[in-house]
């Protein structure tokens, strides 16, 4: 099964948010897993439309654990549609926990879709890093 990274940046234009969507609303009804830190409002809003189709997810945490799993992801979890794992033991996501997130999730998939990426992004350097490695990638 295919693994897709997606990676937001923190500034996205309205286009890129509705494009995002539409590509959310079509990946959620493929076999593929789609792997993101679910962080952002924009991610957020991504899993919504995940959860709602037959893909699998795989959450990851760029901080500790849950102690206690949230009750909207009990029944995915349980089902094996859904799994959360952690990249480090911070207590709180960090800059440096989300970018070491970011690459963990980049470099584990087949695919990364970037929304809305921009020079000035701290995801550039992991895109530019990504085409190194002749990983495919795509921009939405």
């Amino acid at each position: 099964m295919t693994t897709i990274a997606l990676l937001a940046s923190s500034k996205i234009s309205s286009q890129s948010i509705m494009r995002c969507y539409d590509w959310a609303t079509e990946i959620s009804r493929q076999e593929v897993v789609v792997s993101s830190g679910f962080s952002s409002q924009l991610e957020r809003d991504v899993l919504h439309f995940l959860l709602k189709g037959t893909c699998r997810i795989q959450m990851v945490l760029a901080r500790a654990p849950y102690k206690k799993l949230p009750k909207e992801y009990e029944a995915y979890i349980e089902s094996g549609r859904m799994e959360v794992i952690s990249v480090c033991n911070t207590p709180r996501q960090t800059r440096d926990s989300a970018l070491a997130r970011n690459r963990y999730i980049a470099n584990k998939a087949e695919v990364v879709v970037f929304v809305s990426l921009h020079k000035e992004s701290s995801l550039y350097a992991i895109y530019e890093e990504l085409l190194s490695k002749n990983k495919k990638i795509e921009i939405l």
